[in-house]
């Protein structure tokens, strides 16, 4: 099949050499239709599955992620169908991959909605709109998500509008059930949800406090009572903040981009990969490699 191939390296590769000729690819992956210029966003692995964001085939790319060997292309059609790549990177989709572990339900951000796919049916089932609060509509994208699975709850990220927000969906009966909007941002990009905290973490592009990025923090308790609240923020030097992930013990690593930072970060600042603490927001180490979009 004719396509573009992506690259699936040894997941500690990202953060550290594994021998002296660097990381090492172990497969690649061909993506169908993805002739000339091919666009793709985030993926995600669970459940057996490796979920890409591919915006040229306007789909949800499904992968066994033993054999490497695609599964199929979820497209949806009418309201149910992605966007694609548009005009420019606030108006495409599919976007943020999240799922429910260990179940077949995917949530995936596209313009203006979020969309539920059902991987055992290789459907889209159900499209989620996502307006700015007070809007009934919007033309930009729902982007990075992720997943509470002790309330139950979506929480997704909405960088280009004006101001940013971040929504909460209800997995239970799938609805928007609160919303929070962060009037000094720049942008929004990954969360993750930790359970022994019981709180979200968020990379906030850029406020006037950190210009060149933070990392927010929403109790999950917040977002349950419908009024999130950010109720710590750190500073992330200049980092231009991208992907997140919890690591092991109080670890935090976090992705930077410093050229996509809020405004700009000054010239010959360091590409980095960030190690916090997740309760204190101490900087533990700064690893020569980044300009990476996600991180895990």
């Amino acid at each position: 099949m004719n396509g573009r191939k992506l690259s699936v390296a040894a997941a500690v590769c990202f953060v550290c050499s594994c021998s002296s000729g660097g990381p090492l690819v172990t497969n690649e992956l061909t993506v169908p239709g993805a002739t000339g210029a091919f666009t793709f966003d985030i993926g995600a692995v669970d459940n057996g599955h490796y979920y890409l964001a591919d915006r040229t085939n306007k789909a949800l790319d499904v992968y066994d992620s033993k054999t490497y060997q695609l599964l199929g292309q979820i497209k949806g059609t009418g309201a149910l169908a992605f966007a694609g790549q548009g005009t420019d990177n606030a108006h495409s989709g599919p976007d943020g991959v999240a799922v429910i572990p260990g179940t077949n339900t995917v949530y995936v951000g596209d313009v203006g909605s979020v969309k539920i796919v059902d991987v055992g049916s290789m459907t889209v089932v159900k499209n989620i709109p996502l307006p700015p609060p007070g809007a009934t509509t919007t033309t930009l994208r729902a982007d990075e998500g992720c997943y509470d699975p002790d309330d139950k709850l979506m929480m997704f990220a909405h960088p280009e509008e004006t101001p940013p927000f971040v929504s909460f969906i209800s997995t239970t009966t799938q609805t928007l059930v609160a919303t929070l909007v962060l009037t000094d941002s720049a942008g929004i990009e990954a969360c993750v949800y930790d359970s022994a905290t019981k709180t979200f973490y968020f990379n906030n592009d850029g406020t006037t406090a950190n210009p060149n990025g933070e990392l927010d923090v929403v109790t999950a308790a917040s977002a349950v009572a419908g009024t999130p609240i950010v109720s710590k923020s750190y500073g992330l030097d200049d980092c231009g903040p991208t992907g997140i992930d919890l690591g092991p013990g109080n670890d935090l690593v976090i992705g930077c981009d410093p050229s996509g930072a809020a405004g700009g970060a000054p010239v010959g600042t360091p590409i980095v990969t960030l190690i916090y603490d997740k309760t204190n927001g101490n900087k533990l180490a700064s690893v020569p490699i980044g300009g990476a979009d996600q991180v895990a």
